[in-house]
C-alpha cells in the first residue's frame, strides 16, 4: 500500500474506460455500495434499474439500456461481435 485516501478525494477525476478508450468519470454511488462486501469500486449502468438511475441523474451520465426485448445487445453497443 503506497497510500491511503477517503474515495470522495477521487470524485470529478477521470479514467480511460478499458473497452472503448472514452473519458469516463468517477462518480460516488450511493448508499449501496459497501466496504463490508466486494471492494466498494462499482460500474454504474443508469440503463439498468433505479439506484443506478439515480446517481446517473446527479453526475449527468447518459441513459442508455442497449438491450433488445429478448435480453440480446443491440448494435447500439458497438461491438459487432456481440
Amino acid at each position: 500500500v503506497e497510500a491511503t485516501f477517503a474515495g470522495g478525494v477521487l470524485e470529478g477525476l477521470q479514467y480511460k474506460h478499458p473497452i472503448t478508450g472514452a473519458a469516463t468519470p468517477v462518480v460516488i454511488g450511493g448508499d449501496y455500495i459497501t466496504t463490508e462486501a466486494g471492494t466498494g469500486l462499482v460500474h454504474t449502468a443508469p440503463g439498468h434499474g433505479q439506484d443506478d438511475f439515480m446517481v446517473g441523474q446527479k453526475y449527468g451520465l447518459e441513459v442508455a439500456a442497449p438491450v433488445d426485448n429478448a435480453g440480446n445487445f443491440t448494435a447500439e453497443v458497438g461491438i459487432e461481435s456481440l
